[in-house]
């Protein structure tokens, strides 16, 4: 074989002589590259550790991936003395080995010798649980977990208001919870007094593998919201239920339920004469959170009342707050046997949603005495259709009375918008189940930066138009938001009836203002309003003042707010003609457990973590964990989703001008209901300074400084990096000595004084 030698290689004399030592071969060059320090695979994974959730237990210590044996590797010997027997320690050791890190380049889930196996980088956790097991039964304790809202109002005409409601879940051993809701509503107008207090719903829950036994009292009205995917929603004076753990899958998004008004106060939302939601109202547009309402379809009574406890309006509305494919995978059902809560006669009532490959369906019966019964069957398909997402459901009612049934679309597509649809028939099918006739249409698309949509509802002859267009425009600092819409019929009185709303919102650094107004009845309305924010580490502290003209009437108020670690608080103080007002309200969260005990922002969860901050000198700090702030030095409570597995907690820091590092082992999976979890947060600061040291006459200070390996300029200039916050730092030069202050600076300039 001829070899060709270029005239090149013919002058480099290395070449050359390995090219004639192998005449016939393809000449190779090899070139090795040195992994720098750092990158290797060993340092790599030093620091990179996996919480091990073993059989629905957490283990005492973490996994870390070893180089050496090319696979997962724990401490033995804290295991034995943890508790952890010889032969799950060795089962622990061959499932790791078996892990393939390099081809999970996310994660991997898989089965071997019995065990189903899930790793989890992205989360940093492994979950090792026997194959043949479908859920996980995590260990409990005793723990408890209570969300409630207080609303005070007070007039001098004679007006008097206390509204509270509660949640709370007491954690068990043995994967066991008891849960209580209650209300206590007080109103006096003019007189006339009305009160209601009860326990409106209580039970014990126990757990099992993959099923779960409860009884006790259920009230309708407390169905949380997402939690009923028909429409049959009975209520039980004494029950038993048996069912499966299919509902760990549950998750929620927010909704809103939009509203106008053409006067200001509160909205008041009543469900079969009971006050269930109390939310604020301004001129013009209203959004509500449906999270916030109990779920299942049902009529509700909207009352607008203003603050001298007159009420304005009244409407009455239906609200559909079904989760028709309420869980994504999985068979699940329940059977319960119990009392009617409205009459006490025996009931029995059954439940079975399964998902299939080309629907999901949700089934549903009762049958109670004197022939008395009723079904639903509905079905859903979620999918895609032409780059659609599409969401249609279509139901069946049945009963001694009669059959009945509703429709339901929903189509969205960014190029095209968001459009939904319902059409609910006149079920009046059984003495169980009774409800109008309702439509309902709406179709909402961007055009620009604007959302400009169109509502339509129809209920017991009523119907209501509502044309609405928002859109919003930056300009500098500045960031404004408009809304406008016209309305037919609805919250601005009769059908016949007309009204126009506008509101405009202005956002300027910690100062934001909104100017709304609105016309109907021959009447036009208009209110203003201004605040300022001051953020800190641990929330928001608000003040404001508000003015309007309504119906002839000039309204003042002034108000306060807080939002921070310990829940909400509300005070507001106004002045119209007719009287002086004030409202107070307060929203928080309490949990506790052996560890102690912390208030929290509110939250319709069961579950919270007890967060542990440390104290760190000459250091104010705060951030927010799984979206709840924290502050420093302190023990704080935060809620956590039912079910939820948290090995790391989400942490967004609120410092700006120091490099901060916060983690937070959880070590939570399947956070039971009434458990609290306990953990320490670590944190670690990297403090920088830079400016002017200058003494009181202004003065340039130059030296080295004791604290740190860095010394001044001539004309003062410094920056320093420390691995702990400094109140003060010392500065030398020959016999000179300086102590300079670093906790104030003006102007990037740090006043020293001389020792």
């Amino acid at each position: 074989m001829h070899c060709p030698i270029s005239y090149l290689s013919l002058s480099i004399h290395s070449v050359l002589i390995m090219m004639m030592l192998s005449p016939c071969a393809q000449a190779k060059v090899q070139f090795s590259y040195k992994v720098p320090d750092g990158f290797g695979d060993e340092q790599l994974n030093d620091d990179v550790k996996y919480i091990i959730n073993f059989h629905g237990k957490i283990l005492p210590d973490f996994a870390r991936f070893s180089p050496v044996k090319k696979s997962y590797d724990f401490d033995s010997e804290r295991y034995r003395s943890s508790g952890i027997g010889e032969t799950d320690i060795e089962l622990l050791k061959e499932l790791l080995s078996s892990l393939a890190s390099k081809q999970c380049l996310k994660g991997c889930d898989y089965t071997f010798k019995g065990q189903y196996i899930s790793l989890d980088k992205t989360q940093r956790i492994i979950n090792i649980r026997d194959a043949s097991q479908d859920y996980f039964i995590p260990e409990t304790h005793l723990g408890f977990v209570h969300s409630h809202s207080l609303d005070l109002g007070h007039a001098s005409n004679d007006y008097t208001a206390f509204n509270a409601h509660g949640n709370g879940w007491l954690g068990l051993p043995f994967q066991s919870f008891g849960y209580v809701n209650w209300f206590s509503n007080y109103n006096k107008y003019h007189g006339n007094v009305n009160r209601s207090a009860d326990i409106s719903s209580w039970h014990f829950q126990k757990n099992f593998q993959s099923t779960y036994l409860r009884a006790g009292k259920q009230n309708s009205i407390d169905y949380q919201s997402g939690a009923v995917s028909t429409m049959l929603s009975p209520g039980f004076d004494k029950f038993i239920t048996w069912g499966s753990q299919t509902h760990m899958l549950d998750t929620q998004g927010r909704r809103p339920l939009v509203l106008y008004t053409s006067d200001e106060g509160n909205f008041e939302i009543y469900r079969s004469g009971r006050l269930i939601l109390k939310r604020p109202a301004v001129l013009g547009r209203n959004e509500l959170d449906l999270n916030d309402l109990p779920g299942g379809y049902y009529t509700a009574e909207i009352r607008l009342v203003d603050r001298t406890g007159r009420t304005i309006h009244s409407e009455i509305k239906e609200i559909s707050n079904i989760n028709f494919n309420q869980y994504s995978e999985g068979l699940a059902w329940h059977l319960t046997y119990g009392k009617a809560l409205e009459d006490g006669d025996a009931l029995i009532e059954g439940a079975l949603s399964k998902g299939f490959n080309a629907f999901y369906l949700n089934s549903e019966f009762l049958t109670g005495n004197r022939g008395r019964w009723a079904s639903e069957l509905n079905a859903t398909r979620p999918g895609e259709l032409f780059q659609f997402a599409v969401s249609p459901a279509i139901g069946v009612l049945s009963g001694e009375r009669g059959v009945g049934g509703y429709a339901s679309l929903s189509i969205n597509r960014s190029d095209f918008g968001t459009l939904t649809a319902s059409k609910y028939l006149n079920n009046d099918i059984s003495w169980f189940y009774r409800a109008n006739a309702s439509t309902s249409f709406y179709y909402g698309r961007n055009i620009g930066n604007a959302l400009v949509s169109y509502n339509f509802t129809q209920y017991s002859g009523n119907s209501r138009h509502q044309i609405d267009t928002q859109w919003s425009h930056k300009l500098k600092q500045t960031f404004i938001t408009f809304s406008t819409g016209v309305q037919k019929g609805g919250v601005f009185s009769s059908d016949d009836n007309y009204g126009i709303y506008f509101n405009a919102s202005f956002s300027f650094p910690e100062i934001t203002a909104s100017l709304n107004s609105s016309w109907s009845n021959g009447h036009s309305q208009i209110s203003g309003d201004i605040k300022k924010d001051w953020q800190d580490y641990q929330g928001v502290t608000s003040l404001g003042v508000s003015a309007s003209h309504i119906n002839n009437q000039n309204n003042l108020n002034g108000y306060a707010s807080r939002e921070g670690t310990r829940g909400d608080v509300t005070l507001n103080l106004g002045k119209n003609s007719r009287a002086t007002t004030f409202d107070a309200n307060y929203r928080g969260m309490l949990a506790a457990n052996e560890k102690g005990i912390a208030l929290g922002r509110y939250s319709t969860s069961g579950s919270a973590m007890l967060v542990d901050t440390p104290q760190i000198d000459a250091f104010e700090y705060g951030f927010d964990v799984e979206g709840s702030p924290v502050g420093n030095n302190g023990l704080y409570s935060v809620p956590v989703s039912l079910y939820q597995s948290i090995p790391f907690a989400k942490v967004n820091t609120r410092q700006s001008s120091w490099d901060m590092n916060v983690e937070i082992p959880a070590y939570i999976f399947k956070a039971h209901p009434g458990q609290v979890y306990y953990t320490q947060a670590k944190v670690n600061v990297m403090a920088q300074y830079s400016g002017f040291l200058k003494d009181k006459a202004g003065r340039p200070v130059v030296g080295c400084m004791d604290e740190v390996k860095e010394c001044s300029f001539n004309n003062g200039l410094f920056s320093i990096t420390s691995q702990k916050p400094l109140t003060s730092i010392t500065v030398r030069k020959q016999n000179n000595t300086w102590k300079c202050d670093l906790t104030r600076a003006k102007k990037s300039i740090y006043r020293c004084e001389k020792v």
